[in-house]
Protein backbone atom coordinates (compact mmCIF):
# COMPACT_ATOMS: atom_id res chain seq x y z
CA UNK A 1 0.00 0.00 0.00
CA UNK A 2 1.17 3.76 -0.80
CA UNK A 3 0.64 6.54 1.68
CA UNK A 4 -1.69 9.09 0.54
CA UNK A 5 -0.87 12.60 0.44
CA UNK A 6 -3.24 12.78 3.58
CA UNK A 7 -1.10 10.32 5.49
CA UNK A 8 1.94 12.57 4.96
CA UNK A 9 0.30 15.36 6.50
CA UNK A 10 -1.02 14.10 9.26
CA UNK A 11 2.26 12.57 10.04
CA UNK A 12 3.62 15.78 9.16
CA UNK A 13 1.29 18.09 11.58
CA UNK A 14 2.28 15.25 14.37
CA UNK A 15 6.27 15.69 14.19
CA UNK A 16 4.87 20.22 13.99
CA UNK A 17 3.20 20.02 16.99
CA UNK A 18 5.45 17.46 18.99
CA UNK A 19 8.71 19.18 18.41
CA UNK A 20 10.28 22.90 19.84
CA UNK A 21 12.18 25.12 17.55
CA UNK A 22 11.77 24.94 14.13
CA UNK A 23 10.52 22.09 11.78
CA UNK A 24 12.74 22.32 8.13
CA UNK A 25 11.22 20.31 5.47
CA UNK A 26 13.16 19.06 2.69
CA UNK A 27 11.23 18.43 -0.52
CA UNK A 28 11.30 19.24 -4.35
CA UNK A 29 9.81 22.92 -4.84
CA UNK A 30 8.16 21.21 -8.32
CA UNK A 31 6.42 18.99 -5.99
CA UNK A 32 3.44 21.23 -6.00
CA UNK A 33 1.04 18.59 -4.01
CA UNK A 34 3.78 18.18 -1.47
CA UNK A 35 3.68 22.04 -1.14
CA UNK A 36 0.11 21.97 -0.81
CA UNK A 37 0.60 18.91 2.12
CA UNK A 38 3.26 20.89 4.26
CA UNK A 39 1.18 23.97 4.23
CA UNK A 40 -1.50 22.17 5.43
CA UNK A 41 0.24 20.57 7.88
CA UNK A 42 1.69 23.69 9.36
CA UNK A 43 -1.78 24.97 9.82
CA UNK A 44 -2.61 22.00 11.74
CA UNK A 45 -0.06 22.43 13.74
CA UNK A 46 -0.70 26.27 14.29
CA UNK A 47 2.87 27.49 12.86
CA UNK A 48 3.25 30.13 9.73
CA UNK A 49 4.92 28.39 6.53
CA UNK A 50 7.76 29.35 5.32
CA UNK A 51 8.89 28.65 1.62
CA UNK A 52 12.29 29.96 -0.15
CA UNK A 53 12.54 32.67 -2.88
CA UNK A 54 12.08 29.42 -5.85
CA UNK A 55 9.17 27.13 -4.27
CA UNK A 56 7.57 30.84 -3.90
CA UNK A 57 8.46 31.67 -7.66
CA UNK A 58 7.11 27.83 -8.64
CA UNK A 59 4.25 28.62 -7.06
CA UNK A 60 3.16 31.37 -8.65
CA UNK A 61 3.75 30.20 -12.02
CA UNK A 62 1.15 27.74 -11.85
CA UNK A 63 -1.29 30.33 -12.44
CA UNK A 64 -3.56 28.37 -10.12
CA UNK A 65 -4.60 30.58 -7.20
CA UNK A 66 -5.54 27.52 -4.86
CA UNK A 67 -2.11 26.84 -4.88
CA UNK A 68 -0.34 27.92 -1.58
CA UNK A 69 2.05 31.18 -2.31
CA UNK A 70 2.75 34.66 -1.36
CA UNK A 71 -0.33 36.40 -0.29
CA UNK A 72 -1.98 33.03 1.34
CA UNK A 73 -2.79 33.08 5.48
CA UNK A 74 0.33 32.36 7.98
CA UNK A 75 2.83 31.79 4.57
CA UNK A 76 5.94 33.75 4.66
CA UNK A 77 8.91 33.59 2.27
CA UNK A 78 12.32 32.65 3.93
CA UNK A 79 15.15 33.33 1.74
CA UNK A 80 18.38 31.27 2.03
CA UNK A 81 22.09 32.55 1.73
CA UNK A 82 22.40 31.00 -1.52
CA UNK A 83 19.12 32.57 -3.19
CA UNK A 84 20.06 35.73 -1.64
CA UNK A 85 23.71 35.41 -3.48
CA UNK A 86 21.77 34.37 -6.69
CA UNK A 87 20.01 37.61 -6.52
CA UNK A 88 22.42 39.95 -5.97
CA UNK A 89 25.11 38.75 -8.70
CA UNK A 90 22.02 37.99 -11.23
CA UNK A 91 20.84 41.61 -10.43
CA UNK A 92 16.84 40.20 -10.44
CA UNK A 93 15.98 42.17 -7.45
CA UNK A 94 12.45 42.91 -8.47
CA UNK A 95 12.05 38.83 -7.09
CA UNK A 96 13.03 39.96 -3.80
CA UNK A 97 10.79 43.04 -3.97
CA UNK A 98 7.67 41.29 -4.93
CA UNK A 99 7.37 39.33 -2.09
CA UNK A 100 8.57 41.97 0.41
CA UNK A 101 5.81 42.34 2.75
CA UNK A 102 5.82 39.08 3.03
CA UNK A 103 9.59 38.04 3.61
CA UNK A 104 11.06 36.85 7.04
CA UNK A 105 14.13 37.75 7.86
CA UNK A 106 16.80 35.26 9.80
CA UNK A 107 16.55 37.37 12.81
CA UNK A 108 12.95 36.59 12.82
CA UNK A 109 13.41 33.11 12.55
CA UNK A 110 16.12 33.07 15.03
CA UNK A 111 13.80 34.69 17.71
CA UNK A 112 10.47 32.82 17.45
CA UNK A 113 11.34 29.69 15.07
CA UNK A 114 8.55 27.68 17.13
CA UNK A 115 6.14 29.72 15.31
CA UNK A 116 7.54 28.82 12.12
CA UNK A 117 7.79 25.57 9.61
CA UNK A 118 10.24 26.03 6.86
CA UNK A 119 10.15 24.57 3.67
CA UNK A 120 13.23 24.69 1.50
CA UNK A 121 15.91 22.26 0.03
CA UNK A 122 18.96 20.54 1.13
CA UNK A 123 20.90 22.55 0.89
CA UNK A 124 19.59 25.35 2.92
CA UNK A 125 20.22 22.50 6.25
CA UNK A 126 23.44 23.16 7.02
CA UNK A 127 23.30 27.02 6.74
CA UNK A 128 20.86 26.73 9.69
CA UNK A 129 22.32 23.99 11.26
CA UNK A 130 25.65 26.44 11.82
CA UNK A 131 23.54 29.48 12.97
CA UNK A 132 23.81 28.99 16.81
CA UNK A 133 20.89 31.78 16.83
CA UNK A 134 18.47 29.26 15.35
CA UNK A 135 16.94 26.63 17.01
CA UNK A 136 16.37 23.54 14.50
CA UNK A 137 13.95 21.39 16.07
CA UNK A 138 13.93 18.35 13.97
CA UNK A 139 14.50 17.53 9.83
CA UNK A 140 12.28 16.57 7.74
CA UNK A 141 12.64 14.40 4.51
CA UNK A 142 9.91 13.93 1.90
CA UNK A 143 12.21 12.99 -0.87
CA UNK A 144 12.82 9.24 -2.03
CA UNK A 145 14.77 8.07 0.58
CA UNK A 146 17.31 6.39 -1.68
CA UNK A 147 18.46 10.02 -2.14
CA UNK A 148 19.94 9.97 1.44
CA UNK A 149 22.21 7.09 0.23
CA UNK A 150 24.03 8.59 -2.15
CA UNK A 151 27.12 10.96 -1.27
CA UNK A 152 25.07 14.35 -0.77
CA UNK A 153 22.85 12.45 0.93
CA UNK A 154 25.26 10.67 3.88
CA UNK A 155 27.08 14.16 3.95
CA UNK A 156 23.68 15.47 4.86
CA UNK A 157 22.93 12.75 7.76
CA UNK A 158 26.56 13.15 9.53
CA UNK A 159 25.76 17.50 9.21
CA UNK A 160 22.10 16.83 11.39
CA UNK A 161 23.57 14.03 12.99
CA UNK A 162 26.45 15.84 14.68
CA UNK A 163 24.04 18.89 15.73
CA UNK A 164 22.12 16.20 17.00
CA UNK A 165 18.94 17.19 15.62
CA UNK A 166 16.37 14.23 14.65
CA UNK A 167 16.46 13.42 10.73
CA UNK A 168 12.36 12.11 10.39
CA UNK A 169 10.85 11.04 6.87
CA UNK A 170 7.66 11.68 5.78
CA UNK A 171 6.93 11.16 1.96
CA UNK A 172 5.64 8.86 -0.02
CA UNK A 173 5.68 8.01 -3.60
CA UNK A 174 4.33 10.33 -7.00
CA UNK A 175 4.70 7.66 -9.19
CA UNK A 176 1.51 5.57 -9.51
CA UNK A 177 1.58 2.06 -8.19
CA UNK A 178 1.58 -0.95 -9.23
CA UNK A 179 -2.10 -1.55 -9.38
CA UNK A 180 -2.62 1.63 -11.08
CA UNK A 181 -0.42 0.95 -13.55
CA UNK A 182 -2.03 -2.46 -14.55
CA UNK A 183 -5.56 -0.78 -14.66
CA UNK A 184 -3.75 2.06 -17.04
CA UNK A 185 -2.57 -0.31 -19.45
CA UNK A 186 -5.82 -3.05 -19.31
CA UNK A 187 -7.88 0.62 -20.69
CA UNK A 188 -5.35 1.68 -23.36
CA UNK A 189 -4.65 -2.34 -24.60
CA UNK A 190 -1.18 -0.61 -25.99
CA UNK A 191 0.85 -2.34 -28.66
CA UNK A 192 3.75 -2.20 -26.40
CA UNK A 193 4.81 -1.38 -22.78
CA UNK A 194 7.95 0.09 -22.55
CA UNK A 195 8.80 1.14 -18.80
CA UNK A 196 10.91 3.78 -18.13
CA UNK A 197 11.60 5.80 -15.12
CA UNK A 198 12.15 3.27 -12.78
CA UNK A 199 14.59 0.48 -11.65
CA UNK A 200 12.34 -2.32 -12.11
CA UNK A 201 12.02 -2.43 -16.01
CA UNK A 202 13.39 -6.75 -15.72
CA UNK A 203 10.12 -7.05 -13.62
CA UNK A 204 7.38 -5.81 -15.91
CA UNK A 205 6.98 -8.74 -18.22
CA UNK A 206 5.64 -10.54 -15.44
CA UNK A 207 2.91 -8.38 -14.95
CA UNK A 208 2.13 -6.89 -18.32
CA UNK A 209 1.81 -8.26 -21.88
CA UNK A 210 3.97 -7.43 -25.08
CA UNK A 211 6.76 -5.72 -23.31
CA UNK A 212 9.10 -4.27 -24.79
CA UNK A 213 12.46 -2.80 -22.82
CA UNK A 214 14.62 -0.24 -24.16
CA UNK A 215 18.16 1.44 -23.27
CA UNK A 216 18.49 4.33 -22.30
CA UNK A 217 19.64 6.98 -24.98
CA UNK A 218 18.64 4.63 -27.65
CA UNK A 219 16.33 5.36 -30.49
CA UNK A 220 13.56 3.50 -32.28
CA UNK A 221 10.81 3.31 -34.85
CA UNK A 222 6.59 4.00 -33.09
Amino acid sequence: PVASESDVELAMAETFRGVPGLPVVVSSAQNIDRLVTVYRAARRAGRTLLIDLYTATVAAATGRATIPQVGFPALGVYIPQRQRVRVKTSREFHRTHAIRAHRVFPEALAAAPDRYVLLSGSSTVPELLRDPAVNVGVVVWSLWSGYLAQASGVRLRAQVAAARVPLVEHHTSGHAPLPDLKRLVAAIRPQQVVPIHTEGAHEFASHFPDVAPREDGTWWTV
